[in-house]
């Protein structure tokens, strides 16, 4: 153990550019936060908005990596996917755990169009630049 994290800290920490108290700073004020997680609350409480062939990005500052990158809705599950399956106590604290999968996207990653499920909370509309699709063209 070093500075008061283990290895497993450490690699994670590293992982992503990040120090463990990096991790934990709050950059936005109590005040903006509050209306930032009630207005989360709402989304995720309703549920997913969005339907097939809707152009979307991940909001900026949270989970998904692409905020600002076009993602198509591919599918929208009626009954939303709880990953609640648990190999370790300990990950209970993951933000994996107890996710709620709901929708299914696509957009380019690393050159390449992937396909991947996801919480349809942490999404909005896409307001990019969209190229017209001409028929037979």
């Amino acid at each position: 153990m070093i500075s008061g994290m283990d290895l497993g800290e450490m690699l994670e920490a590293a992982s992503r550019g990040r120090s463990r108290g990096e991790r934990n700073h709050r950059a936005t004020s109590p005040e903006v936060l509050c209306v930032t997680l009630k207005e989360i609350e709402q989304r995720y409480r309703i549920g997913c908005q969005f339907k097939p062939g809707d152009l979307v990005t991940p909001r900026p500052g949270y989970t998904y990596d692409g905020e600002g990158a076009p993602h198509v809705v591919l599918d929208v599950l009626a009954k939303p996917v709880m990953q609640l399956d648990l190999d370790d106590p300990s990950k209970t604290a993951s933000n994996s755990y107890g996710r709620r999968i709901d929708m299914r996207v696509a957009c380019e990653h690393a050159g390449i169009i992937a396909g991947f499920w996801v919480e349809s909370w942490c999404f909005e509309k896409y307001t990019g630049p969209i190229a017209e699709m001409h028929p037979g063209a």
